[in-house]
């Protein structure tokens, strides 16, 4: 994963190496709800990040309903916000659901709602990006369209 990065201009390997970044993969069929939760304060209380990432909270929907990861999430929401860590969720959905929910219904919870949503037109695959929401602070409604290479990510407005 990290040497696939550097492709579209992102080298994590720096970090890695220095001890600033470190990454911990589960697959969410090897343990239960409550092993998960155990294991990510774990993690968190060795290592103090100022940073989590949680990829993807939909997988987590194969250990139990809605309601039950619903709560596990919101006890380490809760976790790391008492801490100060800043969190990052990612979400998959199929379109099926509403944009400004997820099938893990966390997304009241969250101070900041970022969409990356893959559009077809003409045959072609477009990436946009928006802010839905961002308590507290003011924020653009445009959508953006973006684009990855080995320059890095490039931003443009939408047009229309």
């Amino acid at each position: 994963m990290m040497r696939n990065m550097r492709s579209i201009g992102i080298d994590p390997g720096q970090w890695s190496e220095r001890g600033l970044l470190h990454l911990l993969a589960e697959r969410p069929s090897r343990f239960g709800l409550e092993a998960h939760l155990a294991a990510m304060y774990r993690a968190i209380d060795e290592l103090s990040p100022e940073t989590v990432v949680v990829d993807s909270i939909t997988d987590l929907l194969s250990l139990g309903g809605q309601a039950e990861v619903q709560a596990m999430l919101t006890r380490l929401i809760d976790y790391l916000k008492t801490r100060g860590t800043t969190v990052l969720f990612s979400s998959l959905s199929l379109g099926g659901i509403g944009m400004e929910e997820t099938h893990a219904g966390v997304s009241s919870l969250m101070d900041t709602w970022i969409l990356l949503k893959l559009q077809r037109a003409d045959g072609d695959r477009h990436r946009e990006i928006s802010v839905l929401k961002a308590r507290g602070i003011a924020h653009s409604s445009r959508v953006y369209h973006f684009t990855m290479s080995e320059r890095g990510f490039q931003f443009a407005a939408s047009k229309g």
